[in-house]
């Protein structure tokens, strides 16, 4: 396993003390959880009034620290999602600093705010240095990639040729990247076992891969200190995170169907070398929802030909029409002054619960598991899906655990520029969340 980044700086030490899930309750955020682990639970402080600054940490590639830079010119957004990690960020500094101990491509850049915990929010690799030429004069740009890219960088060749946990392969990822690392509590065994050979590709095309194999309730993240989290959620016990009345300003809820399908051909590898060797193929078909909704084919079939056992193919299939075939709701959350960070990398799972104080009956109608609002009450379990930070405030996209198209035919070459490049330039509400539009993916 890959050593923890910067012990004793970025590392993943936990502070005496703290708070016990499912014993406490800071404010307007009350904390519980399901899980065996009974660590302490002490959320990141966000200051309620004001956006602080940032103080930037510079180390080199090999984890040595070489200087704080600054000052910073800009306060950049922060963004984090599930089944990724972190946003790329730009910081502008002032002049550029060409010495040894200056920023360089490949360093490693660590944020924290003054004035605050002292605890990272960030960290990311150095990708690219501008200079730039604007109104106020000359300044340079550090375009910082967060750490789930290395996990698409990292090169991954490996046949389990025996039924492996799942969360052995997560943990063969993590060991082929260079900052990277995990816990026992972060990547749990699974229980589910597989038969898989991964052939040529990268790490983060084998996590969407046994994500999918372990169903729908299974998601990974990279937290801002490198650690990898890869588990099922669990969202029938008490959640991490309860929002408690008034401690949000604004609510968003819609339920789109052009997402659900309920008929997939999902492909597999050959069941010998033979030249003549028919192809593994297995079959969701599902006749209660396509009297309900019509029959909504997922179009091109899906191919996994590193499948060459039928049962794990089976699993796969199975797993896919129980995440596609369903109403997915999506809701927005801005809380505005919380006083903690909200994080992803939990034990159990991200999981949320929000209060409603009535239904509005000239514009909402809630049945089945939201019926419980109407009178005023907690809503259902839902999973954090995106966190974005700007200053004070927080802006959450929950949901069920996200799914798209691309997860399944997971594409590095987009996927790497989507995270590095366009999230920057052109940042989504969630990034997901998606809608098919003329055979391609596209961002609600």
């Amino acid at each position: 396993m890959a050593a923890p980044l910067l012990t004793g700086n970025l590392g993943v030490a936990l502070p005496p003390g703290g708070i016990t899930p499912g014993t406490s309750q800071l404010g307007s955020l009350s904390l519980g959880g399901p899980g065996p682990f009974a660590v302490p639970l002490v959320l990141p402080s966000l200051a309620k009034a004001q956006a602080l600054p940032f103080i930037a940490h510079l180390y080199s590639t090999t984890l040595i620290f070489k200087k704080a830079l600054g000052p910073l010119l800009n306060r950049p957004l922060l963004k984090w999602s599930l089944n990724a990690g972190h946003h790329p960020v730009r910081l502008d500094l002032p002049v550029n600093d060409a010495t040894v101990n200056g920023p360089g491509q490949g360093d490693i850049v660590r944020l924290t705010e003054q004035g605050g915990d002292g605890k990272a929010i960030y960290t990311g690799l150095i990708n690219d240095i501008q200079v730039n030429i604007g109104p106020a004069g000359p300044y340079i740009s550090l375009v910082l990639d967060p750490l789930v890219t290395e996990l698409g960088e990292a090169f991954f060749d490996h046949n389990y040729k025996t039924y492996t946990d799942i969360a052995q392969m997560a943990r063969d990822c993590v060991n082929s990247t260079a900052h990277l690392t995990y816990t026992p509590q972060s990547i749990p065994d699974a229980g589910i076992f597989a038969i898989f050979n991964f052939h040529f590709t990268n790490s983060l095309d084998v996590l969407n891969t046994i994500k999918h194999i372990g169903g729908p309730t299974f998601w990974f993240y990279v937290d801002e200190l490198g650690v990898v989290w890869f588990q099922a959620v669990n969202l029938t016990g008490r959640p991490y995170y309860t929002l408690t009345e008034g401690s949000f300003s604004l609510r968003k809820k819609s339920t789109p169907i052009n997402t659900l399908k309920n008929y997939i051909v999902v492909g597999g590898g050959l069941k010998d070398q033979t030249a003549d060797g028919n192809a593994l193929f297995s079959i969701y078909d599902d006749k209660v929802s396509q009297a309900k909704y019509g029959l909504r084919a997922l179009i091109p079939p899906l191919f996994f030909t590193a499948a060459v056992d039928q049962a794990t193919l089976n699993t796969l299939k199975d797993n896919i029409g129980a995440t596609l075939n369903q109403l997915r709701p999506k809701i927005q959350i801005s809380i505005p002054a919380l006083g903690n960070r909200i994080v992803l990398g939990r034990h159990g799972g991200p999981s949320i619960r929000y209060w409603e104080p009535a239904v509005y009956p000239m514009t909402e109608t809630l049945s089945g598991a939201d019926a419980s609002q109407a009178a005023g009450q907690y809503s259902p379990n839902y999973v954090i899906l995106d966190v974005e930070m700007n200053g004070p405030t927080q802006n959450l996209v929950l949901g069920p655990l996200p799914v798209t198209i691309d997860d399944f035919k997971y594409s590095h070459d987009g996927t790497i520029a989507r995270l590095t490049h366009n999230l920057m330039l052109y940042p989504p509400v969630s990034t997901n969340h998606y809608s098919i539009l003329a055979g391609k993916l596209a961002s609600q």
